[in-house]
């Protein structure tokens, strides 16, 4: 599908890479989905093609490609496989992470191998105890997604001064993200789902693991180390639209499904595409409108602000939350639009070997994650009303307020 507004960013070898694989992503998709992890062989081919090391610095041996084409690259796999995206997006996404880390440090462990790949965590479930030169590590952290093929772990730790958590100044708890090898954890088989199955988003658990102070970061609240504009993107806003085009990509290949479905009963003997109902067609239509039209929001928020960091402008709160809103709306849309290309599809999309009977658990897979919980764009529609409130406190006021029936709290 053309891009909405050419910026440049449709091209580079790596998204040639990413299309290229399509075909062999759609062939081990059902293996992936029966296995629930991504085959050994398709972990391979992704990072020769150079999926991990998209978003890792050139000085650490990473490609460090601009963030709109690497959002492209898991977009393209996630529309021939969404545990391939998703896969993609986690490995690639959690391997930026060591730009916040002691660059040395990053460079010789994490980044040591630019063919490897991380899995990570967020939630901070875990421990760190402080001790002489870091910390020991325990815990137990769900939704590993990628981990079997993973050479790292970043888990989010409660720092612990004895048996009390270190409070910041302000009273906070002190979190700290720490990597460790995947050969120090211990994988626990949970991953029984029925959505985004060939992830291997299994539990992922670290008990009492020396980890140098110099491969800790708070997430967040640290600044990146590694000077350019991924390190000045907003994160939450890189968290949620990396996730989103997981979304966006499933959604083009259900509806590509639909079509080639449509198009080859068309093709049919005694077929031919006036004949197609009206209804049908209408459907279609409108299911594919909607999706360029939420990918086209999504990108529109991206690419004019990743611009903007690269000529060394600061990000400003309203430019996350552009990006944060059309995340949620892209995800949200992409997995209605599938819910009815899935109606399209007939009986046959019953099957398990059906594309889009797979799309549709992703799609909806999806929704569930954290990152999209609905008070996620609950906070970007108060950004809106603050925004509203500073505009009509320079106008001197005037607005219509809601009335009470009209509120909706």
């Amino acid at each position: 599908m053309a891009a909405a507004y050419p910026t440049g960013f449709e091209t580079s070898p790596t998204l040639d890479a990413a299309r290229t694989l399509a075909p062999l992503v759609r062939e081990l998709a059902r293996a992936a989905d029966r296995e629930r992890c991504l085959s050994p062989r398709m972990h391979r081919a992704l990072a020769e093609a150079g999926i991990y090391r998209m978003l890792v610095p050139r000085s650490a041996g990473g490609d460090e490609l601009a963030l709109p084409i690497a959002l492209r690259v898991v977009e393209a796999l996630a529309a021939a496989d969404g545990s391939t995206g998703w896969c993609a997006a986690i490995g690639s996404g959690t391997n930026a992470f060591g730009a916040f880390m002691d660059p040395v440090a990053a460079t010789e462990t994490v980044w040591a191998d630019p063919n490897s790949v991380s899995a990570g965590v967020f939630a901070p479930v875990g421990r760190a105890l402080s001790v002489d030169g870091g910390y020991r590590m325990s815990g137990r952290w769900t939704f590993a997604s990628g981990c079997a093929n993973a050479s790292w772990f970043f888990g989010n730790c409660v720092v612990l001064d004895g048996d009390e958590p270190r409070l910041s100044e302000g009273g906070e708890r002190t979190v700290l993200m720490l990597a460790v090898p995947m050969a120090e954890a211990r994988i626990h088989d949970t991953w029984q789902v029925a959505g985004l199955r060939g992830t291997g988003s299994h539990d992922v658990e670290v008990d009492d693991v020396f980890v140098p102070s110099h491969r800790g970061f708070r997430l967040g609240r640290d600044p990146s180390r590694v000077p350019g504009p991924l390190g000045a993107f907003p994160l939450m806003a890189f968290l949620d639209v990396y996730l989103a085009v997981v979304a966006t990509g499933i959604t083009r290949g259900a509806l590509d499904a639909v079509r080639d479905g449509m198009a080859a009963r068309a093709s049919a003997p005694g077929g031919d595409v006036a004949s197609l109902p009206a209804t049908i067609a209408f459907e279609l239509a409108e299911l594919e409108a909607t999706a360029r039209a939420a990918r086209a929001a999504l990108f529109a928020s991206v690419d004019p602000l990743w611009v903007r960091l690269a000529a060394g402008e600061s990000a400003a709160p309203e430019d996350g939350h552009a990006v944060v809103l059309a995340s949620q709306h892209a995800m949200r849309a992409g997995a209605d639009v599938v819910s009815r290309a899935f109606r399209l599809g007939g009986v046959r999309a019953l099957f398990d070997d059906h594309p889009l009977q797979r799309a549709l658990r992703d799609a909806h897979a999806v929704t569930l994650h954290a990152q999209f919980a609905l008070e996620r764009t609950a906070a970007a529609g108060r950004q809106l009303v603050a925004q509203g409130v500073a505009a009509s406190a320079a106008a001197g006021g005037g607005a219509w307020p809601l009335s009470d029936e009209g509120a909706t709290g």
